[in-house]
């Protein structure tokens, strides 16, 4: 059998065939090379993002800077990143910074510390393919941002102030217009409902930004803007508007207390003068609630203290006609302090200390003639049993040029009290966020005072100037009550005052403070809900001011003429004392029936007024825990 020939035509077909399909078979096979390549690149940047993202996380979740690098280092290597392939920065992330992106709102290095950025890079090599460049491998790149939600504190104090009835409304409206400059006109109503309505204190920011020309967000820049009293106000009534719960009464007292400010002379404060709130604070830190009464009375005490034309408000006190009452803000309170308590327990009384305290307020109270002279009668009638003293006493002074003579309560016959008072105050020591349950520790103590109760000069003039002319501790003298007087002993038969001494009115006490080191507040709320309030009683005084009194010797000698004779005078005591002394106890208790009445009102209603308790300070507390630390790019 005969093979035929193949076709040469046919031949050249097929062979084209198989090399077509030869060259999709290795077109086929780049692409798969190409791809695993590819799928490497994508698989390492992804694994590059997961290291980054937990090395970012371990750094973030530290408490300290210097910690951050090692702790992000740490985690990456036991993730498999090599030391050469890190880049770690630690510093603060804020959402108030600019930038396009996350990442762009990371500052390096700058406290308060409480973010890590995390750079990953690794050249991953190609198996199969190389770029256009004949390099045989990439640089793969993955770069995280975690940010750690710093936990917040906030202590508030507050007015000891729990209602208003008609006598304390008129008595605000007299102190705080006389602070102010202005005249203020609000009912016990009005002044009710702002003891009951609570401003948010981030939304009144937010408002007042604006009006200050402030970027929003810029919260350190608000605080120490200078603003008048009349735009804070404004600013509180727009807030309260806000909140369909606010009564009409409020906002109407807001209304006018805004308009009497706008008519006043400018007082201008800062903020960080009233709120004491850390720098760099996040926003979720200022979403607390702030007294509207604390906050009015703040900004005009702040504003007054400000004012080179401030001066001792004269207050009226109802009943105490014959009783002047003066008194003026030494030092604002700062009501209100919001910050990181980890911060704040590095260094408690430090720039990032979270810290509060009450007015420091100094009161006059001057008891004119007409008071007294109750009392003169008195102790006339109380030391009529003397006279016979006196005239024995003279009997064996005989050889004397004069004789003695007792005079009671000589003019002027005013008496003087001033009540220098020291803040409350507490600020956070420590802190606690176990799962056990939160605490917050402060170092708290109650306000001090200094109690002079006598005469600080001849007028009353004499004695405001003494009184407020200065923070200078006062000099304080004696008001006569009984002077022994001799009359001849000149040589010329006239008077010689006090010649054998006498007895006065005279006390400089100080009401030392009462401090509790450890101060705690247990799982106190956190800074969206009302405080946890506690009280800090004092140890060391009672209910009243007269009852204070009650308990010191008010009675002091008085100093005799150092011409008389050193004899004369010990037959003059030997003989006056076995009288005098069964009567100094009810002389005093005369001397303290007076008072008591006189100055307890100012305990029970200008000091409460002003938000002071000798008694107690009332100190409120919030805690927010640090949440864990979360990426944010």
């Amino acid at each position: 059998m005969r093979l035929r020939a193949a076709d040469p035509a046919k031949v050249h077909r097929q062979s084209g065939s198989v090399a077509a399909l030869g060259a999709l078979w290795l077109m086929v096979a780049v692409i798969c090379l190409a791809t695993i390549d590819i799928g490497n690149v994508f698989w390492q940047k992804r694994e590059l993002q997961k290291i980054a993202d937990l090395a970012a996380l371990a750094g973030a979740s530290v408490t300290r800077m210097q910690d951050c690098t090692g702790s992000a280092q740490q985690n990456a290597a036991q993730n498999g990143a090599k030391p050469q392939e890190l880049a770690i920065e630690c510093g603060n992330w804020s959402k108030s910074r600019t930038g396009a992106t996350a990442s762009d709102m990371f500052a390096a290095g700058q406290n308060p510390f409480n973010a890590s950025r995390v750079q990953l890079s690794r050249s991953v090599p190609f198996f199969f393919i190389w770029d256009a460049g004949g390099r045989n491998s990439r640089v793969v790149s993955a770069k995280a941002v975690a940010w750690r939600p710093q936990p917040a504190a906030a202590l508030s104090i507050r007015t000891t102030l729990l209602q208003v009835d008609t006598t304390q409304s008129a008595l605000l409206n007299t102190l705080l217009s006389g602070l102010l400059g202005s005249n203020i006109k609000l009912d016990a109503l009005g002044w009710n409902g702002l003891l009951g309505t609570q401003v948010n204190l981030l939304q009144f920011l937010n408002l007042l930004a604006p009006r200050l020309g402030v970027q929003a967000g810029n919260y350190d820049q608000l605080l120490n803007a200078d603003v008048t009293v009349g735009v804070l106000l404004q600013t509180m009534v727009d807030a309260v508007q806000q909140s369909a719960s606010t009564a009409s009464v409020t906002l109407q007292a807001l209304n006018q207390l805004a308009t009497a400010a706008l008519g006043a002379p400018a007082l201008t404060l800062k903020l960080s003068q009233l709120l004491n709130l850390q720098t760099g604070l996040d926003s979720s830190a200022l979403d607390l609630g702030l007294n509207a009464f604390d906050l009015v009375q703040g900004f005009i005490q702040v504003g007054n203290g400000n004012s080179a034309a401030s001066a001792a408000v004269a207050v009226p006190i109802a009943g105490l006609a014959n009783l002047n009452v003066f008194a003026k803000v030494i030092e604002p309170p700062q009501m209100s302090s919001v910050g990181d308590p980890a911060r704040a327990k590095l260094n408690p009384l430090g720039a990032d200390r979270i810290y509060v305290r009450t007015a420091q307020v100094r009161v006059l109270a001057s008891v004119e003639s007409p008071v007294l002279g109750g009392l003169f009668q008195t102790v006339d009638a109380l030391l009529k049993p003397l006279s016979p003293a006196i005239a024995l006493v003279n009997a064996l002074l005989g050889n004397l040029s004069g004789y003695a003579d007792m005079t009671i309560l000589p003019p002027p016959s005013r008496l003087d009290l001033s009540l220098d008072l020291g803040g409350g105050q507490a600020y956070v020591t420590d802190y606690s966020c176990d799962a056990g349950g939160k605490k917050l520790v402060t170092n708290a103590r109650t306000a001090a005072a200094d109690i002079h109760l006598g005469r600080l000069g001849n007028s009353l003039d004499e004695a405001k100037s003494q009184a407020f002319g200065s923070k200078a501790p006062l000099q304080n003298s004696a008001l006569p009550v009984l002077r022994l007087d001799c009359i001849g002993c000149d040589g010329f038969g006239k008077r010689t005052p006090q010649y054998f001494g006498g007895l006065g009115i005279k006390v400089d006490t100080p009401v030392a403070a009462n401090t509790d080191p450890q101060f705690t507040f247990d799982n106190p709320p956190r800074l969206a809900d009302s405080p946890l309030w506690k009280a800090l009683s004092a140890n060391n005084i009672v209910g009243s001011l007269g009852a204070t009194l009650s308990s010191l010797n008010l009675l002091q000698p008085l100093p005799n003429d150092p011409r008389a004779s050193p004899g004369g005078i010990q037959a003059l005591l030997q003989v006056v004392s076995s009288v005098l002394s069964g009567l100094l106890g009810l002389l005093q208790g005369i001397v303290q029936g007076l008072l008591s009445p006189l100055l307890d009102p100012l305990v029970n209603v200008l000091l409460k007024a002003l938000g002071i308790d000798l008694a107690q300070t009332g100190v409120g507390a919030q805690l927010n825990c640090g949440l864990q630390a979360q990426l944010v790019y």
